[in-house]
């Protein structure tokens, strides 16, 4: 309720809001805004300052406080207040599928199909996620273990590697994707991390550099 009266009042949602910038864009010069506000607040204090001992300190306080709000949203009116938001050129940007091809991910949970068929089915040609996505981006695909490996899709997969160097993986597509149009890294793992080495300092990175990491989680 509260997030539809939000939108009601000030025409978009508030995560909308938290992904955009507030900008202004004035007729006219934003000093020249301005200057003209301060001019006005000016001569309203004036206004009002020969009425305070026949109104009364109050009276006089309260009407100055109306007139004063009132020039504040004429001046924000003035200002022309906007949203900036990014929008994503369709199939400029890239978007990296990792995927897991360690030996975990041909385990089964409670009888149903191998962790690794959702990958199978989700990203092989003409389906309906890879095509979406495809819509949206160009699509890179990687594999990874103990290594990392560039793939045309899920096809190549052999979930016969011996271990899941998560953060090795994450380090080597963000630098295969360092000075290009990214949007970001699908990373598609049952999360059985094996390295040795803490992720922290990486994921700190990628935070920085600003592309985000997008987990899906296979099994239990």
């Amino acid at each position: 309720m509260l997030e539809r009266l939000f939108e009601l009042a000030f025409k978009f949602r508030p995560v909308v809001f938290g992904q955009g910038e507030l900008a202004f864009s004035p007729p006219w010069p934003l000093s020249v805004v301005l200057l003209a506000g301060l001019a006005a607040v000016a001569a309203a204090a004036w206004a009002y300052v020969g009425t305070r001992r026949r109104a009364g300190r109050l009276v006089t306080s309260l009407l100055l406080g109306v007139r004063l709000g009132a020039i504040a949203l004429l001046v924000l009116g003035l200002l022309r207040p906007v949203l900036v938001l990014k929008a994503i050129a369709p199939q400029q940007n890239l978007l990296a599928v990792v995927m897991d091809d360690s030996r975990s991910l041909s385990l089964t949970d409670d009888g149903a199909a191998p962790r690794g068929a959702f990958m199978a089915e989700a990203f092989r040609p003409g389906a309906p996620l890879r095509q979406a996505l495809a819509d949206r981006f160009a699509l890179r695909f990687f594999r990874f273990s103990s290594a990392v490996d560039r793939a045309s899709g899920p096809e190549g997969l052999t979930f016969s590697g011996t271990r899941s160097h998560i953060g090795q993986a994450l380090a080597q597509v963000s630098d295969e994707l360092a000075g290009l149009p990214a949007s970001g890294i699908v990373l598609v793992s049952d999360g059985a991390d094996t390295s040795a080495a803490p992720m922290a300092d990486l994921l700190r990175s990628l935070r920085a550099a600003g592309l985000p990491v997008f987990a899906i989680g296979l099994g239990k």
